[in-house]
């Protein structure tokens, strides 16, 4: 069994199989994590194909463009934070640039990071955005504290372990500086997959009975306890969540009727959250918050013997 790559631990417990791998949970903070070595981030944006262009433009601009314009609404704050002084968002694993260039629309100086080439292209010569760059993050020679805010969109999961780039950002951002990630929530998507397994045995749907948790591309899958363990051990503090809006689409459908569905749920969960004072959380979305914490200094290079 792999080591959990939070906490270390190796009494990881199996809690599904799918694509003949398998998907524990470790037994000491509680990660959900694909039994798997190495990660899927390199690969995961392709050229697509001409016919796929509007449907990828649609799932990542237009069905994402009301919690892009509600997280923005929420950063106005760190703006004004930042004085006299330009202030700086970072987007890690930016896509094409559709946050960012809200962003940049709205006063922030936007700066991005991708591992696609089509992807920093389309950034560039189709939205103009001046500041972004091919590469990991952890290779960028970006100066230290230099971002008031740093951003994960869906970037953590395809991680075999998020480590070295959480605490990357740490370092990145400035004094009190913010981070936001959005990521599956498996305490929703874990029960959900079970039922859709369930589904499609009774109506022998080969449809629903596969990829149900993406075994081979989320890597690691969170529950909001673990995923502020891993915050908190990657010097970050003051870690909330919220419930946010959704994404206005499933699996990249168009369809209304499905948009719509999953829109009620979240609004169901969103209160439900709140009248809790946010001790039930139901949304198949996390999207959290942490401020910078004490950044340990590096640790000394010593030469090779």
């Amino acid at each position: 069994m792999k080591a959990c790559v939070s906490c270390g631990k190796t009494s990881g417990k199996p809690v599904w199989r799918e694509q003949d791998v398998d998907i524990v949970r470790c037994g000491g903070c509680g990660l959900v994590y694909t039994n798997l070595e190495g990660d899927v981030a390199e690969t995961f944006w392709k050229e697509p194909k001409p016919e796929k262009l509007d449907q990828e433009d649609f799932y990542w601009d237009t069905a994402r463009a009301a919690v892009y314009d509600e997280v923005l609404d929420l950063l106005e704050p760190e703006k004004r934070a930042e004085g006299g002084e330009p202030a700086r968002i970072l987007d890690i694993g930016c896509g094409k640039g559709f946050f960012l260039k809200r962003a940049a629309d709205r006063g922030w100086e936007a700066h991005g990071l991708e591992l696609s080439p089509h992807a920093v292209k389309f950034a560039k010569e189709k939205l103009g955005l001046r500041h972004v760059a091919m590469g990991r993050v952890e290779n960028v020679a970006f100066r230290a504290r230099m971002f008031r805010v740093i951003t994960l969109w869906d970037v953590i999961e395809h991680l075999a372990d998020p480590g070295p780039i959480l605490r990357k950002s740490a370092e990145l951002l400035a004094e009190d500086g913010l981070l936001f990630i959005q990521t599956p929530n498996i305490g929703f998507h874990l029960p959900y997959a079970h039922l859709k397994r369930l589904v499609g045995r009774v109506t022998n749907s080969r449809k629903a009975r596969k990829h149900q948790l993406e075994a081979k591309h989320h890597l690691v899958q969170f529950t909001r306890e673990s995923l502020a363990g891993m915050l908190r051990r990657s010097a970050f503090k003051d870690v909330t969540f919220q419930v946010l809006r959704p994404i206005e689409s499933v699996a990249g459908s168009r369809s209304e009727r499905l948009a719509a569905a999953k829109g009620a749920y979240v609004s169901v969960a969103r209160r439900i959250f709140g009248a809790t004072g946010g001790r039930v959380m139901l949304a198949n979305t996390l999207h959290a918050f942490a401020r910078r914490g004490d950044v340990p200094p590096p640790k000394p290079f010593k030469a090779p013997r």
